[in-house]
């Protein structure tokens, strides 16, 4: 076996040099580009009004506040793809409902990020946790109104997955949260308030 030549080590310290600029240049390039997911806030902007953005903004302070904010949004979805069901003279209906589909699973992604959040951090939201769970049981009924279609079919069984997931979490943590909160008024009552 004996040492390589001269010939065949310059040819793999040039190798070597070569791949490694390469993947300095794939590194770069992945450290520039965003992903193509996005932010959470850039989708939100996308899907937003710049009110309803600010609205957010201020209700950071007042977390069930908050949660009911974001569930008007989700709201004016089902509104929205109610109304464009019905109107027999929308134009592009098949990509407004996909587009629908898309932003409802998106607002309900946002809405389960924030519950988890706030429940991290003790928060009471019982109140804003009940109107998930009631209006969330009506969501399936109107996401499942549109008749099949291969625009959006796809779109439709991912609204439905995300809206049970909510439904499903929102009930877990309302019951959780108000276990949390009659043990902690329990703990109030034998220490006498303090």
């Amino acid at each position: 076996m004996g040492l390589p030549s001269k010939t065949t080590t310059a040819i793999n310290l040039h190798t070597i040099i070569h791949l490694l600029s390469g993947f300095s240049i794939f590194l770069a390039l992945c450290l520039l580009v965003p992903p193509a997911s996005g932010y959470s806030g850039q989708r939100q902007k996308d899907i937003l009004t710049d009110r309803q953005t600010e609205d957010l903004r201020e209700a950071d302070d007042q977390p069930a506040e908050k949660l009911k904010l974001y569930l008007g949004y989700i709201d004016e979805r089902v509104q929205e793809l109610q109304q464009l069901k019905t109107n027999r003279h929308a134009q592009n209906k098949d990509a407004g409902i996909h587009k629908l589909y898309q932003e409802f699973t998106q607002l309900v992604d946002e809405l389960q990020d924030n519950m988890s959040s706030f429940d991290e951090q003790h928060e009471d939201l019982r109140k804003a946790l009940k109107l998930i769970v009631e209006k969330s049981e009506k969501w399936p009924d109107v996401l499942n109104q549109p008749p099949p279609n291969p625009e959006y079919d796809f779109g439709r069984k991912t609204a439905l997955e995300a809206s049970q997931t909510l439904h499903e979490d929102a009930q877990k943590l309302l019951d959780e949260q108000n276990q949390y909160f009659a043990k902690q008024k329990e703990k109030k009552a034998k220490t006498g308030g303090l």
